[in-house]
């Protein structure tokens, strides 16, 4: 299919067609990263004791906070490289993927060097918590930490892929790490006796082997061997600039996020190992959704940024209409899902008495936060395409001050407190960029 030809396609009926096609990749490749983390629940969560699953449950939130506050590696280049798609400007995509390699080397090494004060910082700041949990959390990020530079990497791979609609190859680099990682799960638990500190050998090696398949492709995709290695071009200040702002605002946003899950993974860890790890196990039911809905919200970033590229404000108002309904139906089909056969799940998941019944408990709220968070996901991806980055930033800080006056008022309630106060905080997402969305159509001058 020509340039052209695509692009007729895009402003038919059938652009719905298109949508979906683009996200069903990545809606596959998105669940099967949670379900790794379903995978590594179920492996230690039949063990005899729950300190490794809470382990697991925390070292996952450290990294998550480590290397997600990074990710705008990921977010900004697919924007800036869906734009540049849009104007058919092969040499800015060159130069946006080359800088964005450079920040994730230079990040990805830097947070190996800096391990041993950042174990400082966190253990310190789990220190209320049970010691068998601390040691074996510790043994889970201290190997876990060297996964950091090719992480990093592989979000600018990602970020290329989604920006050039390129999304199976998403799919099977996210296929080839669970495939892997899955086996080797089994092997360094159950055959070594390694505990959490297995699933974290478990993923560096799967993960580096996705990463060379993933850099082979890049280079195919973007044919970076025709790119002129001049020194200059590398060092443009426009488009450095450009890039170092949207990745700052960007970086605020997302420590912001998950700022508020590392608060609710660590207050529900001061109320025992069994509700931690019942929580664990209902976020892995978020999880599963959110990775689901970012599919629309990925299918959102890449268009939204070609089409103001194209300066096509059709094809723009359709993109909003399609990627929108779809992540609605996302949305109420994992709450339903959640609400009839969840109790299975749970089973599932773990074989321990006391997680069972408490995540019980609290699973009508996993359903509800299910429905109540897809907006945001579809509000973040119009927004990262378009490469806003200062409204992302401003929205967030107001949901997370508003989430803590919640949880604040809330913490009476306990764990139930702290399920509402994430709940609104998805709300309160909704609103803060839903009402910039709103201002901004009505601005719109294409």
């Amino acid at each position: 299919m020509n340039v052209i030809d695509e692009k007729s396609f895009m402003l038919s009926q059938s652009g719905f067609l298109r949508v979906i096609q683009l996200a069903i990749p990545l809606i596959i490749g998105n669940i099967s990263v949670p379900l790794l983390g379903v995978i590594d629940t179920a492996v230690v969560g039949h063990l005899h004791e729950s300190y490794d699953i809470s382990a697991i449950g925390l070292g996952t939130t450290v990294f998550d906070f480590l290397f997600w506050a990074f990710s705008f590696l990921r977010f900004s280049t697919t924007g800036l490289i869906a734009q540049a798609k849009g104007r058919q400007d092969n040499q800015e995509m060159h130069i946006v993927v080359i800088q964005a390699l450079g920040f994730a080397i230079l990040l990805g090494f830097i947070s190996v060097a800096l391990q041993q004060p950042l174990a400082r910082l966190i253990f310190y700041l789990l220190r209320d918590n049970s010691p068998q949990i601390i040691i074996h959390t510790a043994a889970f990020f201290h190997v876990g930490i060297w996964v950091a530079p090719i992480e990093m990497l592989t979000y600018v791979i990602i970020g290329v892929f989604i920006g050039l609609q390129q999304t199976r190859k998403i799919l099977y680099l996210v296929l080839i790490t669970t495939l892997l990682a899955a086996p080797l799960d089994v092997l360094f638990v159950n055959g070594l006796h390694l505990g959490a500190a297995g699933i974290a050998y478990a993923y560096i090696l799967a993960t580096a082997i996705s990463f060379c398949v993933g850099l082979i492709w890049l280079f195919q995709v973007t044919e970076l061997h025709r790119f002129k290695w001049q020194i200059n071009k590398f060092f443009r200040l426009y488009t450095l600039k450009r890039i170092m702002v949207l990745n700052l605002n960007i970086f605020i946003r997302t420590i912001c996020l998950l700022w508020v899950f590392t608060f609710f993974t660590t207050q529900g860890a001061r109320f025992g190992s069994i509700i931690l790890s019942a929580n664990v196990v209902l976020m892995n039911f978020q999880n599963i959704m959110a990775y689901a809905a970012d599919g629309f919200a990925n299918v959102a970033e890449t268009l939204v940024g070609e089409t103001i590229g194209e300066r096509n404000k059709q094809h723009f108002y359709r993109v909003l209409g399609y990627t929108g309904i779809c992540s609605i139906a996302v949305g109420v089909f994992f709450c339903l899902v959640y609400l009839g056969f969840g109790r299975y799940f749970i089973e599932a998941l773990t074989s321990i008495p006391g997680v069972r019944i408490a995540a019980r408990t609290y699973l009508s709220w996993s359903a509800l936060l299910s429905l109540v968070s897809v907006w945001s996901f579809w509000l973040d991806g119009i927004f990262m395409g378009a490469t806003k980055g200062a409204i992302l930033r401003n929205a967030m800080i107001i949901a997370v001050v508003l989430f803590m006056v919640v949880w604040w008022m809330t913490q009476a309630w306990h764990n139930q407190g702290l399920w509402f106060s994430l709940i609104l905080f998805m709300m309160f997402r909704t609103l803060t960029l839903g009402i910039p969305l709103l201002k901004w159509l009505k601005q719109l001058r294409w």
